[in-house]
């Protein structure tokens, strides 16, 4: 189950990389969004675990979704597990759409 569950983090953190380079043309802004967001993420849960005066930025983050203790001691996981799914396909399908409806300049 940790398996699945990095997954689907893995999951709806590319997802959010896709649908950047669906939007944007100019590959700088693609990677600053893309790459950003999902990074940002990662200090957010990092800032509330340091410091309990912080606790509220890991509640931003797509990365809390992902809770080992719990899937370690068959706690309560299905909900979070369902979001990060439910998050990545509909970014990718936001990100097809957008791409398909784009005029590439060539």
């Amino acid at each position: 189950m940790l398996n699945v569950g990095l997954f689907l983090l893995m999951f709806a953190t590319s997802s959010i990389s896709f649908l950047f380079s669906c939007i944007f043309n100019l590959s700088k802004n693609s990677l600053a969004f893309g790459a950003g967001i999902p990074l940002a993420f990662f200090l957010f849960e990092l800032m509330g675990k340091v410091d309990s005066s912080l606790e509220g930025f890991k509640y931003i983050s797509l990365n809390t979704l992902f809770d080992a203790d719990a899937i370690i001691n068959n706690g309560d996981y299905w909900i979070q597990f369902t979001l990060l799914g439910v998050v990545g396909i509909v970014l990718y399908a936001i990100g097809i759409r957008v791409f398909k409806e784009k005029d590439l300049p060539l």
